[in-house]
């Protein structure tokens, strides 16, 4: 069940009340976009055996099921505007100041989703050159936080592909996929990665993202050449 409302609002802040019959467990605001507030989303219905198309239009994310036990509401917003700054966990020394992500919708009990980002800062005009500036991808991170009350904090569940960790490109994949905001960063928490053997042309992965007792290195067969890892205590 839904129930729409429309509100007058003006100024930076405005409380209203509204009444309904029933029970919220979830709210959108501005769901049809009226507002110009630099917000692009996708919503849709799923449920098992649907197969629905993973790369989502207008919010720049993938979507896998994994497991999916009923009817399933799945929202999500690309935000095209930076994220508070001033609630950052451990190992996070930057944080992107252009666009995040929200992820949110009805999920029934057992419902497994993964996603896919894709970060891109080659060029100067490109949405994540502020945080790349063109290339140094070794320390970028994904950022998660439940909501806007909690600090960012490393995502546990992601992997990293570098690709070449030079062009400013690559992608992240989030292995476990949680309602929240999700965000790239830079910090600590991941080993680095200098160089990709021989002409670069290999293919890098290192995951879990952060590390803790085990690191796994992965280097596509196109590569040739020493592979130097230093890993470095905080």
């Amino acid at each position: 069940q839904r129930r729409e409302f429309e509100v007058m609002a003006s100024g930076e802040f405005t409380t209203v009340t509204v009444t309904t019959d029933i029970e919220p467990v979830m709210v959108v605001l501005n769901g049809h976009t009226r507002l110009n507030q630099a917000r692009m989303d996708h919503e849709f219905l799923t449920w098992p055996g649907d197969n629905f198309n993973s790369t989502l239009p207008y919010v720049d994310f993938r979507l896998y099921d994994d497991v999916l036990t009923d009817t399933t509401l799945v929202r999500i917003e690309h935000i095209w505007a930076g994220p508070d700054q001033d609630l950052l966990g451990w190992g996070i020394d930057e944080i992107s100041g252009t666009h995040y992500w929200r992820v949110d919708g009805l999920w029934p009990a057992g419902t497994e989703f993964r996603g896919r980002l894709i970060y891109d800062g080659a060029v100067s005009t490109d949405i994540d050159w502020d945080l790349l500036g063109g290339g140094n991808e070794a320390d970028v991170l994904l950022l998660y936080r439940p909501d806007p009350s909690q600090p960012w904090e490393v995502y546990p569940d992601h992997t990293v592909n570098l690709g070449n960790p030079n062009d400013g490109n690559g992608l992240i994949d989030i292995d476990v996929l949680l309602p929240g905001d999700y965000c790239f960063g830079r910090g600590n928490a991941i080993a680095s990665v200098d160089d990709v053997p021989g002409n670069g042309g290999g293919v890098l992965r290192a995951y879990p993202v952060p590390v803790a007792d085990r690191l796994t290195v992965e280097l596509g067969a196109s590569a040739d050449g020493v592979l130097v890892i230093d890993l470095l205590a905080s």
